[in-house]
């Protein structure tokens, strides 16, 4: 038997650092690539980047806050990984 507890998912929320750069950007920089327009490894239209400041556990403040807003603190207190 295992005595691990059951979890249950009751929402996501999501958080995107910056403001988004596009592919064009990194383009300029990137050497020739026979594989850039393969579906497996084409880059994403836009990128994020974490700002000087901004640490893990800032965004994932920021990501929780939508669950927090829409089901109330108690949803995420005692919550551990």
């Amino acid at each position: 038997m295992s005595d691990q507890n059951p979890v249950s998912l009751i929402d996501v929320s999501t958080y995107l650092p910056g403001d988004p750069i596009g592919a064009d950007y990194y383009a300029g920089f990137a050497e020739t690539d026979e594989l850039a327009e393969n579906v497996m490894f084409r880059a994403p239209r836009f990128r994020h980047h974490v700002g000087p400041e901004e640490t893990a556990i800032d965004m994932v403040e920021r990501a929780a806050a939508g669950v927090i807003e829409r089901h109330g603190a108690d949803v995420i207190t005692g919550a551990t990984c």
